[in-house]
Parts: C-alpha cells; sequence; structure tokens
C-alpha cells in the first residue's frame, strides 16, 4: 500500500480509527468499545468504506447490517505460543481473485473453494 517502512501500524483500541497514507490509504478501525451499529454510523464508517482506500476493521461482527456487499474476512486464531492460523473467506465477484493468488502462495495452504476459504497454518 506503500505506507512507508518507518509506519508503525498499530491497533487503534483507544482513538477507534487510525489513517495511514501511501498509495493507497489504509483505514484501520477498531470497534471493541461500541455498543451500537449507531455508533459507527456517526464515525462515518460509510465514507471510509466508500473512499477507494482499503478498511480493516477489528469487531466486524458488532454491525453486520453495515458491512458491505463485497468484503474480505480475515480471522486469526492462536493456536500455540508462537503460532496461528489465518482463515480468509469472503464475499463478492472480487474474491476469486484473491483466492487463486493465496493458492500460488505455497504448499502449506489450504484452498475449499467449495465454501470460498482459504487458510494457512
Amino acid at each position: 500500500m506503500g505506507v512507508g517502512r518507518p509506519t508503525y501500524i498499530s491497533s487503534p483500541s483507544f482513538t477507534l480509527i487510525n489513517e495511514y497514507s501511501g498509495r493507497i490509504h489504509f483505514y484501520h478501525l477498531d470497534l471493541f468499545r461500541l455498543e451500537e451499529e449507531k455508533e459507527a454510523e456517526e464515525l462515518g464508517l460509510e465514507e471510509y468504506l466508500q473512499s477507494g482506500g482499503i478498511t480493516a476493521i477489528e469487531w466486524a461482527d458488532k454491525i453486520p447490517s453495515l458491512l458491505p456487499k463485497e468484503m474480505f474476512l480475515i480471522y486469526l486464531t492462536s493456536t500455540g505460543t508462537n503460532t496461528r492460523t489465518l482463515e480468509i473467506t469472503g464475499k463478492g465477484e472480487r474474491f476469486e481473485d484473491l483466492v487463486k493468488v493465496l493458492f500460488e502462495f505455497g504448499t502449506r495452504n489450504v484452498l475449499n473453494s467449495e465454501f470460498g476459504t482459504w487458510s494457512a497454518e
């Protein structure tokens, strides 16, 4: 995205939104503290989603009716002290292209195209 190596990207737990400039704008939202979807609307969520940049949302399950029709969902699961699994699911036409790229990523990857899921360990 061209944000730049010296930029430290961190979770916006207390500020709710961090914005990073680069070739593609990156917006990182953490909705853990929100109690209602209306609060996300008041943050201007739709503007971030329609900006043409990339919007990453932690705790997106708090705003199911506000999420876009096309999106990728990334699930990280701790499997040990220094290990995690990564599962990517998505909906919309663009997801197929991502699955193809990820499938070429390596041999430890698992592709389940029937369910639109790619995972790696």
